[in-house]
């Protein structure tokens, strides 16, 4: 019986080897992108966590956020001072860096009361040291409102707008609000007690609901992620594989937000709502 040559035996060797050290650079690249994704999404959310603080007027304060090289500080008032003892400090994870902030000559981004707005607008990058060509881009609006750089998309193929999960700001007190209302023009209009999905302290909203419209089910979710005497920040989940037609939200009448067919998200046209916010 023959058996392997020494040459072959070297090959075999050889491609399990190569395809050992693909797998490994494979798997530290994956991880490493999940660590600067996660890094990124937690500076977004800080700066979305101060500008509702400072919309919520919360300690009759304002608030910002302070970035250095390694680390990122959630702070009250109108500048940062570093040894206040309610600074809340934030590390970015090993091997990552704030870079080339860019928002009005400082490494500070604060936000108005009642308005939300900001004069420190711009871009900051989170980004791998080793390897700068790996990064994210925070994009500051003069609003107020915060996003990564580019258009969020869904998967590969799809071609929809991927607005499953949004935000929005919405400047009001809606502790007494009664009818939260969606319009699927063309079709009907469900009308849901505001106040029956009010928790007793008034401090969260939850509601979620299936819908028959067009002869197809339409499912949403709309919750708070905070509620106040001046403000609330809105969570609205629709996905597109569940939902066939575009759909108004108002609140007594107050237009928040607006979905396309296809997915679509655009700002309402109440003046106390904010951009949508994808997540």
């Amino acid at each position: 019986m023959k058996g392997f040559t020494l040459i072959e035996i070297l090959i075999v060797v050889g491609l399990v080897a190569i395809l050992a050290t693909a797998v490994v650079v494979s798997t530290v690249s994956f991880r490493s992108q999940i660590d600067l994704d996660t890094a990124a999404q937690n500076v977004l959310n800080t700066l979305r966590i101060a500008r509702t603080k400072t919309l919520a007027s919360e300690s009759a304060s304002q608030y910002g956020v302070h970035f250095e090289s390694g680390q990122y500080v959630l702070f009250k008032g109108t500048s940062y001072n570093p040894s206040a003892s309610d600074n809340e400090f934030h590390s970015l994870p090993s091997g990552f860096e704030i870079a080339n902030v860019a928002i009005g000559g400082g490494n500070d981004a604060i936000f108005q009361r009642l308005t939300g707005v900001t004069s420190q607008s711009g871009t900051v990058d989170i980004r791998k040291i080793s390897d700068i060509s790996r990064s994210r881009t925070v994009v500051i609006d003069p609003s107020g409102e915060v996003a990564f750089s580019g258009t969020v998309q869904s998967p590969a193929g799809t071609h929809v707008t991927d607005t499953r999960h949004v935000h929005i700001d919405y400047s009001r007190d809606v502790r007494s609000a009664v009818t939260l209302s969606l319009v699927f023009p063309g079709f009907s209009t469900t009308n849901v007690s505001f106040q029956n999905y009010l928790n007793a302290d008034q401090t969260e909203f939850n509601w979620a609901g299936t819908i028959l419209v067009n002869g197809q089910n339409q499912s949403l979710k709309i919750h708070s992620h905070s509620l106040t005497a001046s403000a609330v920040q809105l969570s609205i989940h629709r996905d597109r594989t569940q939902n066939t037609e575009a759909v108004q939200i108002n609140l007594d009448g107050e237009n928040l937000i607006n979905y396309a067919a296809d997915g679509t998200a655009t700002m309402g046209s109440s003046l106390f709502v904010s951009n949508p916010q994808i997540q």
